[in-house]
């Protein structure tokens, strides 16, 4: 992953998000790094503005059963960055290694 200033990004993962993103894989038959991982409707990369709208689509279909998340200013990548980053900590990881990752 890339990050500010296009630096490449270590993304941590709990063992349980990574058994997800294994069996996506299989699902998808991916084939390694000329595919990706979430791909656009192409089969291409993902632009930031295709994120945005994924993001802003999970959110209001979220709303109908949690509707204070209606109320609420969700923008990717920030606060999902934000909440990993407060989720890590709260978890016990170091603060200057969740700055190593989130690029600060």
């Amino acid at each position: 992953m890339q990050g500010k200033g296009r630096k490449d990004r270590s993304v941590p993962l709990w063992r349980t998000t990574a058994n997800l993103i294994r069996n996506w894989k299989r699902r998808l038959d991916y084939g390694g790094k000329e595919n990706f991982l979430f791909p656009n409707r192409g089969g291409g990369c993902m632009a930031r503005s295709n994120v945005t709208q994924r993001l802003e689509f999970a959110v209001s279909a979220s709303a109908e059963r949690y509707p204070q998340l209606a109320r609420r200013s969700i923008s990717a990548p920030h606060t999902i960055c934000h909440t990993t980053a407060m989720h890590l900590l709260q978890s016990g990881v170091d603060i200057s290694v969740i700055a190593l990752w989130l690029g600060q």
